[in-house]
């Protein structure tokens, strides 16, 4: 009984070791990726230290040198068999990260070991989704070019065409556009892209937008349309010009707001005397 006792401390401290030297091996790998020694990657993982070990945030070394735009660490530890679509915490993959930064020649490096353009992170953003928020219009084209789905959406119904048109970014709207995306998709709120770039006053995406065949009086789930939320905004040159460009001027929400009750709501005399002159009633 005593021999079997010492036998199985003996080997739980063989299994203890290997755990504590696998960890210091790890360390040492992470910390390699952060300097960008190639060298010492390759070494380390010669040595039989997992390629594709995790830290304390789920990331694989191949996720931290992705985020750290280390281009040739990323081609070392491809050449070394890296699992190109593991997801991190949050489900991420090293796409995501690429897509995320922007960087063209890590995402072609990934795309060329098969990485997956459709898989979705905890929130339901794809890879492209992540380029269109991070404004990445190249990472866009790269990725509709391997199979990516334009019109994927979010958890919220946001597809990249309504993170870019919120944030501005007018290369990646027009971009997706190009790639043919539906623009008349709709979030859980159903507002559609034109909405969010029209409360953001962001005039030059409003016009992409128009001239690709957005409704200029889309509505929300409240009844609100675009020159509502220009207005609400305090937009005053998007408001004209798309009182222009054919906007209803007597539109009314679900709850019977007008748009002339949204102008004396935020108090702007030039507003309001813009929409009268164009016959807007309360």
């Amino acid at each position: 009984m005593r021999v079997s006792l010492l036998l199985v401390f003996f080997l739980l401290g063989i299994v203890s070791h290997s755990v504590s030297q696998a960890v210091s091996y790890g360390n040492l790998l992470f910390d390699a990726v952060r300097k960008a020694d190639d060298e010492q990657v390759r070494s380390l993982i010669m040595m039989n230290t997992n390629v594709n070990i995790r830290n304390q945030h789920g990331h694989t070394p191949l996720m931290f040198a992705v985020e750290r735009q280390h281009v040739t660490t990323v081609e070392t530890l491809l050449s070394l068999n890296a699992d190109v679509n593991l997801v991190d915490q949050h489900g991420q993959t090293a796409l995501m990260y690429a897509a995320s930064t922007g960087n063209l020649p890590i995402t072609q490096l990934l795309l060329g070991k098969n990485a997956q353009v459709n898989l979705r992170q905890s929130t339901g953003k794809s890879p492209i989704i992540i380029a269109s928020q991070r404004g990445n219009p190249g990472v866009v084209t790269l990725l509709a070019a391997n199979g990516a789905d334009v019109n994927d959406q979010d958890q919220n119904g946001w597809s990249g065409l309504h993170y870019a048109s919120f944030l501005g970014h007018i290369h990646v709207v027009n971009e997706l556009i190009r790639q043919g995306i539906d623009i008349s998709l709709r979030d859980v709120e159903r507002k559609d892209a034109l909405i969010y770039a029209a409360s953001r006053g962001h005039q030059n995406i409003v016009t992409s937008l128009l001239e690709a065949g957005s409704d200029i009086n889309v509505r929300d789930h409240n009844g609100w349309t675009p020159i509502m939320y220009a207005i609400v905004g305090r937009h005053v040159n998007l408001i004209t010009f798309l009182i222009e460009n054919g906007a209803d001027v007597n539109a009314r929400t679900t709850r019977g707001t007008s748009v002339m009750n949204h102008a004396i709501s935020v108090d702007h005399p030039g507003v309001i005397r813009t929409l009268r002159e164009a016959g807007s009633r309360e």
